[in-house]
This record gives C-alpha cells, structure tokens and sequence, in this order.
C-alpha cells in the first residue's frame, strides 16, 4: 500500500473522529479505533482497485463494453 492524495483526505478524517471520540473514551482507544478505521479503509480500496484492474485486463472495447483479449474484443472483432 502506498501513499496517493486522496489518502490525505482518509487521514485528516481519521484524525478528526479520534478528536471526536477522545471526550468520550480514553485516547488509547481512540486512537486505536482510528487507525483500524483508517487502515481498514484504505486495504478495502486497495483490494477493490486491484479487482477492478483485474477485471478489465487490457481494457474495455468502447463499443459493447467486453474485456478486451489481445487488444481485439471478442464480440466486436
């Protein structure tokens, strides 16, 4: 996992649910609670983009929308 722009986004809102949470538990718990939140989040997006990619291969024929095989689409070619 690697560090992209929008991940400063996800962090800046971690940060602010822990200093949401501190009034009511003790910060070790918030922060812990915040940190699994951020990493959950960010290992969801991770696997979903990987999916993604993997679904669509060379890319998306612009005509019916298949996964393209060899730079041909196999309904169109």
């Amino acid at each position: 996992m690697y560090f992209e722009r929008r991940d400063f986004i996800l962090l800046a809102g971690s940060v602010l649910f822990v200093i949401g949470l501190m009034p009511f538990m003790p910060p070790a718990y918030a922060i812990a609670i915040g940190g699994g939140l951020f990493i959950g989040i960010k290992s969801f997006v991770v696997h979903r983009k990987k999916t993604i990619q993997k679904e669509t291969g060379d890319g998306i024929c612009m005509e019916c929308g298949e996964k393209t095989v060899g730079k041909k689409c196999p309904n169109c070619d």
